[in-house]
C-alpha cells in the first residue's frame, strides 16, 4: 500500500468539534494503520470559516500534488466535504473523475443557499460556479468538467440545487457512471461522506436520511473504478464519532478503505 494521509481536523472552521473529531476518530480506531500521517492545519491569526476553508483547500492542493508526483494515494480525512477542492486540485481538476458519494446535492451556491453553509457548495466551486476568485487562489485548480462527476446516494436537495444538478447533466445515482467517466479521465477521486449510506447501515452525522445505500454497493462501484483506471485520491469526510455511537460508519469506513487501497 502505498498511501499517505493528510489530517484535516476542521468543521466550518472549527478545529476537532463536531465533525471534525472524525479524523482523529478514524485514525485511532486503525482505520488505516501502517500508512504515514500528516496534519493539515491552519496558521490563520482570527480564523473564520470562508477563510479556513480556502487556506486548508491551498495546503492540501499544494501537499497532494507532491505526494501524486511521488506515486502515491492520497488519503484525506476530513471535517468537512469542501477539502475535496484541495484534493481535487492537486490531483487535477480535468483529468480526473470524481465518484462522490453523498447524501446532499453539495451544488448550493451562495445565492441559492438557504443554511449559509459553506460545505453544501463545494461541487458548485469545483466546477467553476461559485466562489470564484477564492478558488483560483488555490494552486492548480482548474474547473472539473461536469460529465467528470457522478454524484452517487444523493436524495436530500433543495429545489434550486436539484434544478441546477439536472441542467448541468452531473450524473445523479447513476448504474452506469464508472463506465461513462472513464473514457473521459485518467485517474480517479473517490470522495466518501458516509450519509451517502442508508441508516440501517450506518449512521455518519446527523444530516443521514433514510432511503441511501448499502455497503455492498459503494464497494462494487470502487471496485468497479479500480478496475478501470487508479485511484488516485480518496476522502473520508463529515463522519461526526458522537453519530456513530456503534461504530458502524467506522467499520464501513475501514472496509471502504481497504478495497480502495487494495
Amino acid at each position: 500500500m502505498n498511501a499517505h494521509v493528510l489530517k484535516v481536523p476542521y468543521d466550518s472552521g472549527h478545529r476537532c468539534e463536531r465533525m471534525a473529531r472524525g479524523p482523529g476518530y478514524l485514525l485511532s480506531n486503525h482505520a488505516l494503520d501502517g500508512v504515514p500521517v500528516e496534519a493539515i492545519e491552519t496558521t490563520l491569526a482570527f480564523a473564520t470559516e470562508i477563510q479556513t476553508a480556502f487556506d486548508l483547500a491551498r495546503q492540501v492542493s499544494t501537499r497532494t500534488r507532491q505526494l501524486n508526483a511521488e506515486g502515491k494515494q492520497v488519503v484525506v480525512f476530513s471535517g468537512n466535504c469542501n477539502s475535496a477542492i484541495g484534493t481535487i486540485s492537486g490531483l487535477g481538476g480535468r483529468s480526473t473523475g470524481v465518484l462522490w458519494f453523498d447524501a446532499h446535492g453539495e451544488f448550493h451556491t451562495p445565492e441559492t443557499t438557504r443554511s449559509g453553509f459553506l460545505d453544501g457548495m463545494p461541487l458548485s466551486i469545483l466546477t467553476g460556479r461559485s466562489w470564484r476568485t477564492l478558488a483560483a487562489s488555490i494552486p492548480y485548480f482548474e474547473a472539473v468538467p461536469d460529465r467528470n462527476i457522478a454524484l452517487i446516494g444523493v436524495r436530500d436537495t433543495d429545489p434550486e440545487e436539484q434544478s441546477a444538478l439536472e441542467e448541468a447533466g452531473i450524473l445523479l445515482n447513476a448504474a452506469d457512471a464508472v463506465g461513462v467517466i472513464s473514457p473521459h479521465v485518467r485517474q480517479w477521486y473517490i470522495h466518501l461522506d458516509l450519509d451517502a449510506l442508508d441508516p440501517s447501515e450506518a449512521t455518519s452525522n446527523q444530516w443521514t436520511p433514510p432511503g441511501g445505500l448499502r455497503a455492498a454497493e459503494i464497494e462494487a462501484i470502487i471496485r468497479q473504478a479500480r478496475g478501470l483506471l487508479p485511484i488516485a485520491g480518496i476522502a473520508v469526510a463529515s463522519l461526526d464519532p458522537a453519530s456513530d455511537s456503534d461504530g458502524r460508519a467506522l467499520g464501513i469506513a475501514r472496509d471502504l478503505l481497504r478495497t480502495a487501497l487494495a
